[in-house]
């Protein structure tokens, strides 16, 4: 994939520098590099965004088992598990510690 993405980005530079003969040529050539650009660029924050996605899960066993949680339990304060402060709903750090959140801590 890096070999993939390294040829695409020699190629979309070569093609961005190349002296395309006329006007209109040359703002189709363009318009085609950057929309190549474009879409290169969001492929790569679509997989970047999965692999985060990925990366959390695995950080927190329990939010993968439990994809979402109740929307009553949503709305539930959070308790630290390493400094036993009251968080509030939907935060990810302690404030107070910066302690990780776990789902299981909406539980208990």
């Amino acid at each position: 994939m890096v070999a993939g993405l390294v040829s695409a980005s020699i190629l979309l530079h070569m093609l961005w520098d190349f002296q395309f003969a006329s006007g209109a040529l040359r703002v189709v050539g363009m318009a085609a590099v950057g929309a190549a650009g474009l879409l290169l660029l969001f492929l790569l924050i679509r997989s970047g965004t999965v692999e985060e996605i990925q990366a959390l899960t695995l950080l927190n066993p329990a939010l993968s088992a439990n994809r979402l949680i109740d929307d009553a339990d949503v709305e539930r304060p959070l308790n630290c598990q390493a400094c036993d402060t009251q968080c509030p709903p939907k935060t990810r750090y302690c404030p107070r510690c910066g302690q990780s959140l776990r789902a299981e801590a909406a539980r208990n």
